[in-house]
This record gives structure tokens, sequence and C-alpha cells, in this order.
């Protein structure tokens, strides 16, 4: 049997690399996580959120 459905779902949170991949994150997740992200594309990415 299933278990009944208790509060909220969690959080979703993208992987990003660049503005498209954060732009995703921000249409269908709560935000986005940067690892490795390219220095030269960054602040267009964050401003992005």
């Amino acid at each position: 049997a299933a278990a009944e459905h208790h509060g909220e779902l969690p959080p979703i949170f993208l992987a990003a690399l660049r503005t498209k991949m954060a732009q995703l994150a921000v249409e269908i997740g709560a935000g986005a996580v940067w690892a490795n992200a390219s220095r030269s594309d960054f602040g267009n990415s964050v401003a992005t959120l």
C-alpha cells in the first residue's frame, strides 16, 4: 500500500553551468547549484535568477 502524503514536496535544485541551464532551473526548479562553472559567464548565469 502507498503511504499517505504528509507535507509539501522538497524543493528541487538543478545543476547549472551557464545561462540556459540557470533559466531552466528557475523555470522548473527552486533554484540552481553551480559546480565548475565558467568564471567568465557566472555573472550572467546568476543574473538570470
